[in-house]
């Protein structure tokens, strides 16, 4: 069938947060929003992703693992995420900041007044607990990075203006 043809299907590759998009088009409902589905080449093969209509992620699969289900909330929020038999859950604060992600490590963020993160604390199941604080400048650009650890590196991130440049 030609494009045009009163039943056709057509497919486009375009962009969708820098990840090649398969667009499907049907002439006479027009085109879908957001892609159904999106196939991106990495290193370790293909990864392939399903999006709802409000263009969440709802599946990921990424070849030679478990394909990973997602479900977000009315405010577009991931709440879960299923790999294979592990379920892991998400919360948030009032903000919308995501406060918590717990998996065989329950990692917890914690944000200033200015909703910019400011903490983040990784308690691991078997052993240990990995604390990195966070600060930045008036232009809402993390500046810096800091371990918890006595000998924690200091990561400083450069910018130029609004130009992230890189971290030392």
């Amino acid at each position: 069938m030609q494009p045009g043809s009163k039943n056709s299907l057509w497919y486009g590759i375009g962009t969708r947060g820098g990840e090649s998009a398969v667009r499907h088009c049907s002439f006479g409902t027009g085109c879908n929003r957001h892609p159904p589905a999106t196939r991106q080449q990495t290193a370790s093969g293909y990864v392939t992703m399903a999006y709802d209509t409000r263009g969440n992620i709802t599946s990921k699969w990424q070849q030679g693992t478990d394909p990973v289900t997602m479900t977000v909330d009315t405010a577009n929020r991931l709440v879960t995420a299923l790999s294979g038999t592990s379920l892991i859950p998400y919360e948030y604060d009032d903000n919308g900041n995501m406060t918590q992600e717990k998996t065989n490590i329950t990692t917890n963020w914690t944000y200033d007044d200015e909703d910019r993160m400011t903490v983040e604390d990784q308690v691991f199941v078997i052993n240990g607990r990995t604390t990195n604080t966070y600060t930045g400048d008036g232009l809402r650009r993390t500046t810096q990075k800091k371990g918890s650890a006595a000998t924690a590196l200091v990561t400083t991130f450069v910018w130029d203006g609004s130009d992230y440049l890189g971290e030392y």
